[in-house]
């Protein structure tokens, strides 16, 4: 379906612009599935204990999978410990602070990792996409898109960075202006407009919001809203969010 826009000449009110057409990837995520959203919650490891404690929450929720976000503590070891556990989970690692050329070992390094989420905009001649697309079975790459961790993106710019970042990555992900904070969905549904690739959002998503965004992304990557501190996840908010979603 055409989008109308307006003329950057002013000629005429408004101009047609056709948004591009999807990728393989988000056809199947968007109409074979029945625009499913995917719960992704995200453990700030702290230890390996802590870790195996929230991994078993979450899966007793229902959810598919899980990403783990480093403290700096053996993360590689801890990933170890919980794969074993649950070896046909969806398991991924954000390993903050880390350019994506380093980040190139870790793809190696995390045997049967399901997927990496990296902070910085997706760029085609890293190191890191390099080593990914050589592999065999290689992890779905979420990458960070007009994030709060990057330089803010005026609304009218918001086609321009998703489409620079449509043939990188498999997953855009986008967030709200802070940790805990939510997305505006109108920006949002921006980016869904002119991406190729399905959408993840992480930042600010609850159990009383997560229907806002149905039909606008296919992963929620979430922490705050479902949590009781920084690093323990509290099971009936988690519940409460799953039941929302499934309505």
């Amino acid at each position: 379906m055409k989008k109308l826009c307006r003329s950057a000449e002013g000629a005429l009110p408004f101009t047609e612009v056709e948004p591009p057409p999807l990728s393989s990837e988000r056809t199947e995520a968007l109409f074979l599935k029945g625009f499913p959203m995917k719960i992704y919650p995200v453990i700030h490891v702290e230890c390996e204990s802590q870790t195996l404690r929230n991994a078993r929450l979450i899966v007793e929720a229902g959810c598919e999978g899980f990403f783990l976000i480093n403290g700096g503590r053996n993360l590689s070891l801890i990933y170890k410990a919980v794969r074993q556990m649950y070896p046909n989970k969806f398991i991924g690692v954000n390993i903050l602070g880390e350019p994506l050329n380093r980040l190139a070992s870790a793809v190696i390094a995390y045997r049967g990792i399901s997927g990496v989420w990296t902070d910085q905009f997706p760029d085609p001649e890293s190191e890191f996409s390099r080593v990914r697309n050589r592999l065999e079975d290689k992890p779905k790459w979420f990458a960070s898109v007009c994030f709060k961790t990057q330089n803010e993106v005026p609304f009218d710019k918001i086609r321009e960075h998703v489409e620079r970042a449509n043939p990188v990555p498999d997953v855009l992900v986008t967030s709200g202006p802070g940790t805990g904070r939510a997305a505006d969905p109108r920006r949002v549904e921006e980016i869904k407009k002119w991406a190729i690739k399905p959408i993840g959002l992480a930042s600010g998503v609850s159990p009383e919001n997560v229907k806002s965004y149905k039909g606008l992304v296919d992963y929620v990557l979430v922490a705050t809203g479902i949590s009781k501190s920084w690093t323990e996840i509290d099971p009936e908010k988690l519940d409460c969010l799953m039941e929302n979603v499934r309505k």
